[in-house]
C-alpha cells in the first residue's frame, strides 16, 4: 500500500467517524426532545420483497414440520433432560410466594390485575395454546346462512378482511398463501396433522385433518403497551401478556366469525396448530429480528399473533424490510438485557441448542430451555428482551429521525444502542407509578 492510499483511507476512515459523530449527536438531541414525548406512530416505510419466509430462512430440503409436543413448555413436564423441567408447574406457585411475601412488584393489586386479565381465558377455554376451543372453535359459534357468498375478486377480498379485521381489533393484519411446512407435524396430544381433499375439517383418535382448500391464511397482530411492558419482569408486565392473549382469541374468534358469515369456512388460532412467525413474515408484519420474535416496524416485538386458516380467495402480501436485521447486528440491547443469556450473540445458525428449537433453518435461535427456566425463579413470562429492545419503546420508536436512518440504511447504526442507553430507555419502571397515574 502507498503512504498516499494510506492517508488517504485513514482520511476516509475519520470523516466516517465524524459522520456518525454528527449524526449521532443529532440523533441524540432528537431523543433528548423525544425522550417524554407520546411515541411517534406514524408509518414506517417497508420495502415488499419478492420472497418468502422458507427463502428468507433458507430452509433445507429435508426440513421436518416441528412436533409441538417439543415446545420447551410441554417438554417442562416429560423431559427430564430440560433445564426448564419442571419450570412450567412451578410458575404460578412462584408467582403467589412472591404476592405472600410482597416482594417489590408483586402486590396484591398487581396480582389481582393479573389474575383478572386471564378472565376471557378461564370462562371461554380461549387461552394461549388451547386449540379448537372457546373462541378459537373450528366450528361456527353462531349459525351460518349458506343460502348466500360473498362473491368477490380476490383483491377486494383482501380489502374487506383487512378492514374487518382492524375494526374487530387486530392492530396489525396481512393475508398470505398458507405454506404447510409451518404446519405442526402433530397435535400436542400426538396424532398426525393432515391435510385431504375434504369440504370440512375433522378429527379423530388417529389424526385432525385441515382440508387442502384451506390455502390462506389471515395473520393478525395485536399489540400489548409498551408502558407496561416496562415493568418487566414484574406481575404488571404479566397483566399485560395476559391481556395480549385474550386479545388474540377475541380477536381471532370474531375473524372466523365474519369470514364464515361471508359463506367460507374459518379456522381461528393462537399459538397452535402452526408456526406463527414464519406465517407473519408471509403476510408481511414484520421482520425476525435477534430476539429471536418476531418484529413490527409499528411496535417492535411488543406484539401477539393469532391466524385463520380459511378457503377464501384472497390476494395476497409479500414480506418486507425494513433495515432490520443489520439493526440488530449492530444492537445487541436484548442481548445483554437476558439475565441468563438465552439470546444469540452470533451469526444464525441452522440448528439450536435444544430440541426445541426448529431445526433446518437458518435464524437466530434462543435458549428456550434457559429461559423458561428463568420465568419459574422470576414467576411471569420475563419479557425483559422485549423491554429492552430500542423498536418496542426506545430510540427508534420515540425519533423520527433513527426510524428514518434505519429503514433508509443510514450508517447510524452503531450510534443508536449508546444514544438508546444514554437517554434511558429500556429500564426497569417503578410499578408503584402505575397506580399513581392518572386515569
Amino acid at each position: 500500500m502507498t503512504a498516499s492510499k494510506g492517508l488517504s483511507q485513514q482520511g476516509t476512515k475519520r470523516r466516517g467517524l465524524l459522520k456518525d459523530l454528527v449524526l449521532g449527536g443529532a440523533l441524540a438531541a432528537v431523543g433528548a426532545f423525544t425522550l417524554r414525548s407520546v411515541v411517534d406512530d406514524r408509518p414506517v416505510r417497508a420495502k415488499a420483497l419478492s420472497t418468502t419466509a422458507a427463502e428468507l430462512f433458507k430452509v433445507k430440503p429435508n426440513f421436518k414440520r416441528f412436533d409441538p409436543r417439543n415446545t420447551v413448555f410441554n417438554r417442562s413436564f416429560w423431559d427430564s433432560s430440560s433445564a426448564a423441567y419442571g419450570a412450567t408447574a412451578k410458575l404460578d406457585r412462584v408467582k403467589q410466594e412472591r404476592t405472600t411475601r410482597k416482594d417489590p412488584g408483586y402486590s396484591l393489586r398487581d396480582y389481582a390485575l393479573t389474575r383478572a386479565m386471564m378472565l376471557v381465558q378461564q370462562e371461554t377455554d380461549s387461552g394461549k395454546g388451547n386449540a379448537r376451543r372457546g373462541f378459537y372453535s373450528w366450528d361456527p359459534l353462531w349459525p351460518v346462512d349458506r343460502m348466500s357468498m360473498y362473491e368477490t375478486n380476490p383483491e377486494n377480498a383482501a380489502r374487506t378482511v383487512k378492514r374487518a379485521a382492524k375494526y374487530l381489533g387486530a392492530d396489525l393484519v396481512g393475508v398470505c398463501q398458507l405454506d404447510k411446512r409451518w404446519v405442526y407435524s402433530h397435535t400436542e396430544d400426538g396424532r398426525p396433522i393432515m391435510f385431504e381433499d375434504v369440504e370440512q375439517w375433522y378429527e379423530t383418535e388417529k389424526k385432525l385433518v385441515i382440508p387442502e382448500s384451506h390455502k390462506f391464511v389471515v395473520v393478525m397482530a395485536t399489540r400489548m403497551s409498551a408502558d407496561l411492558m416496562k415493568y418487566s419482569p414484574l406481575l404488571l408486565e404479566d397483566a399485560e401478556v395476559q391481556y395480549g392473549y385474550e386479545k388474540m382469541a377475541v380477536v381471532a374468534g370474531r375473524m372466523a366469525e365474519f369470514i364464515r358469515q361471508l359463506g367460507y369456512n374459518a379456522l381461528p388460532m393462537g399459538n397452535d396448530t402452526a408456526l406463527s412467525v414464519p406465517l407473519a413474515i408471509d403476510a408481511g408484519l414484520g421482520q425476525y429480528g435477534r430476539i429471536t420474535r418476531l418484529v413490527t416496524p409499528e411496535f417492535g416485538p411488543s406484539i401477539r399473533l393469532a391466524k385463520i386458516f380459511t378457503d377464501l380467495p384472497m390476494e395476497t402480501d409479500k414480506p418486507i424490510e425494513f433495515g432490520l436485521t443489520e439493526f440488530c447486528n449492530a444492537c445487541m440491547k436484548c442481548v445483554d438485557a437476558c439475565p441468563v443469556q438465552a439470546l444469540p450473540k452470533g451469526p444464525p445458525t441452522w440448528e439450536g441448542p435444544s430440541k426445541s428449537n426448529i431445526s433446518g433453518v437458518l435464524k437466530w435461535q434462543q435458549d428456550p430451555d434457559k429461559c423458561l427456566a428463568w420465568w419459574s425463579v422470576v414467576g411471569t413470562g420475563c419479557a425483559i428482551c422485549i423491554r429492552s429492545c430500542p423498536w418496542s419503546n426506545g430510540i427508534i420508536r420515540h425519533s423520527t429521525i433513527a426510524r428514518l436512518a434505519v429503514q433508509r440504511g443510514i450508517a447510524l447504526n452503531n450510534a443508536m444502542r449508546p444514544v438508546d442507553d444514554v437517554l434511558g430507555y429500556g429500564v426497569l419502571k417503578d410499578p408503584e407509578e402505575f397506580w399513581r397515574e392518572e386515569y
